[in-house]
This record gives structure tokens, sequence and C-alpha cells, in this order.
């Protein structure tokens, strides 16, 4: 496994390509936290990544989410992040424009 004991964060993890990305990590032996808006979307795929999966609801354009992504992976002590992924489509607006 080659990410294994490795720790990424992936904003939109919750379908589409950020949750093949999420999938194809852990099968690498990563610890993954996937962030997505829609609450219950991120719910059900952090279920399905199973136990090397934290889903933490959150917005990629507002700093605090972020801030509080990190934090909650901290809690869940995956460790350092790695790798940092992020899926968005559309105009970014918010904290980072």
């Amino acid at each position: 496994m080659r990410l294994a004991g490795k720790t990424v964060l992936i904003t939109g993890g919750a379908s589409g390509s950020g949750a093949v990305i999420a999938a194809c990590f852990i099968a690498e032996g990563a610890r993954v936290a996937i962030m997505d808006n829609n609450a219950s979307a991120m719910q059900d795929m952090a279920s399905e990544l199973g136990n090397d999966c934290v889903g933490i609801v959150g917005d990629v354009t507002k700093s605090s989410d972020i801030e509080r992504a990190v934090f909650s992976m901290q809690q869940a002590a995956l460790g350092y992040i790695a790798f940092s992924i992020t899926m968005v489509i559309g105009r970014l607006s918010g904290d980072y424009v």
C-alpha cells in the first residue's frame, strides 16, 4: 500500500470525482477526510468508505470551515495532512477570492 500512514483532505469528496479519489486513496492505505457542504451525501459517502474516512460538513470557500476541518482531523487522530485535493465546480467566492 503506497499511501499507508498518509492523510488526505478532499473537499467536495461526497460525490463524483472527489468520492472516486477518496476511494482510491483509501485503497492505497491512506486515511481520508472528506469535506462537503452536502451533509447527507457526505455522511453516506463517509459510511461507505469505512473506518479510514472521516466526514466533515463544510464550505471550501470559507476559511473558518477549512480551519474546523483541520481541527476535526486532529481530533480524529488522522495525523498531519500529506495531501489536500480540492474538487470545486463553479466560481469560487468568499474568503479566497
